[in-house]
């Protein structure tokens, strides 16, 4: 990744249970009113640092810890236009197929090679009492935290296209 953002990108913080943007291509929220908040304060090609919610959900090894980045694009999706038939079908298995429906695909995503607390990268945006407002609505780091972010060494890989893959 780059040194510092290109001129008009943020980067914000975002909690998941998984980090599978390869199989799910998106970033959602299970009501539309999530999405609309998003769209009013995202732009095209901001980022968002993914780190392991701290919930049963989640795998212990992954809980708040720094997964990795995904870029978005500033535009309203549902889930299953991006989303695998794979990821698709897991989300249904696991009674989850209403939720994270109202969607901002990803263009670009990288995985972290270190593991690295999100305490450590955002001591002053993350907060541990705040972690579920942080986990649905995202919060946007401080200058000093995206440098520390763009330090992470990462792995980009691609992402699947449901209609082609």
């Amino acid at each position: 990744m780059s040194s510092v953002l290109p001129d008009g990108r943020n980067m914000w913080i975002r909690a998941f249970y998984d980090f599978n943007p390869e199989e799910a291509g998106y970033v959602g929220w299970t009501n539309e009113s999530g999405q609309v908040r998003a769209l009013r304060e995202l732009n095209d090609g901001d980022l968002m640092l993914i780190y392991g919610a701290s919930s049963a959900q989640t795998k212990k090894h992954m809980r708040s810890h720094v997964l990795g980045f995904v870029e978005i694009e500033a535009r309203p999706i549902r889930d299953f236009e991006k989303a695998s038939e794979a990821s698709q079908l897991e989300k249904k298995n696991s009674g989850e197929a209403n939720l994270w429906t109202y969607a901002l695909p990803i263009h670009r995503a990288w995985r972290a090679l270190d593991k690295l607390s999100i305490e450590r990268i955002a001591p002053v945006t993350y907060n541990r009492a705040a972690g579920q407002g942080i986990g649905v609505w995202g919060q946007p780091l401080t200058p000093d935290e995206i440098a520390t972010a763009l330090k992470i060494k990462v792995t980009e890989f691609a992402l699947k296209n449901p209609l082609t893959d």
